[in-house]
């Protein structure tokens, strides 16, 4: 594991833990000075990113974005590397490990207002376990043969042979299809010089309690530094580790949390 740094107001604090750090638990946090708290309702978190030109929806500003817009089926648990639920509950093997019979949770909409169930759930996890990237980096999709919905709240996804990397291969985000609907607590509202995401009220997991996250892109971290002081953003993401102790002050207070990887060795 590797560190991840990131500044923000202690005026966010409370309402980043419980509206956007709960979905971004591998982020890691530093304080400025206490501000007066924003009236309730109407909440604007205005993140600072360094190196804002980094190209691809996987990397940088597109990946922080996805992480707020979109799921997956399953997680990583960060204390053992093991599968854990997120938009699946839970999940069996069948037919001698060549079928996963998946059960996802209830309650959950799409940012169209559509449930995430049946024959529209089996097309987006369809979508993204054929989409030829996602195939470079989540290798057991390609065992796949077939997906489709069994009953609302049940996948079958059946494999040409038995696959020791499902379900861990299921953190693939969904969906990143042409005319992409996520199911995550914010949706992107406005792409321009800064990316706007609203908060999406009827989110499963309850609604977030900041109302919009605009996103920032900064050529340089020291000119999104200078601009987190002079209050123009409200917080910097991915500071590198080796600058954190040229940014640390009296003012500054600065947290971490592990930045989880996995490898894998496969033989023959």
């Amino acid at each position: 594991n590797s560190p991840l740094y990131a500044t923000y107001k202690r005026c966010f604090g409370p309402r980043l833990r419980s509206g956007v750090l709960c979905f971004l638990s591998t982020l890691t946090w530093a304080c400025a000075p206490e501000a007066s708290t924003p009236p309730r309702g109407d909440t604007t978190l205005v993140v600072g990113f360094a190196e804002g030109t980094t190209q691809g929806t996987d990397l940088g500003i597109g990946q922080f974005v996805n992480l707020l817009n979109f799921e997956s089926l399953t997680n990583n648990d960060t204390s053992n590397g093991r599968p854990s639920p997120r938009l699946a509950e839970r999940w069996a093997w069948e037919n001698n490990d060549r079928t996963l019979r998946v059960f996802l949770r209830s309650g959950v909409l799409l940012h169209d207002g559509t449930p995430f169930e049946g024959a529209r759930a089996a097309e987006i996890v369809r979508r993204a376990a054929t989409d030829p990237g996602n195939l470079a980096r989540y290798p057991a999709l390609s065992d796949i043969s077939s997906i489709r919905a069994e009953k609302e709240l049940e996948l079958i996804i059946e494999l040409t042979r038995p696959s020791a990397m499902l379900p861990e291969d299921l953190t693939v985000p969904l969906d990143k299809g042409r005319d992409p609907v996520g199911t995550g607590p914010y949706q992107v509202i406005e792409r321009g010089d800064d990316l706007i995401l609203q908060r999406f009220d009827r989110y499963y997991l309850g609604t977030p309690s900041i109302d919009r996250v605009v996103v920032r892109s900064f050529k340089q971290l020291r000119t999104t530094w200078a601009s987190l002081l002079r209050g123009e953003v409200d917080m910097v993401y991915d500071v590198p580790g080796e600058a954190v102790e040229f940014i640390s002050n009296d003012d500054i207070q600065v947290v971490r949390a592990a930045r989880w990887y996995q490898y894998a060795i496969a033989f023959n």
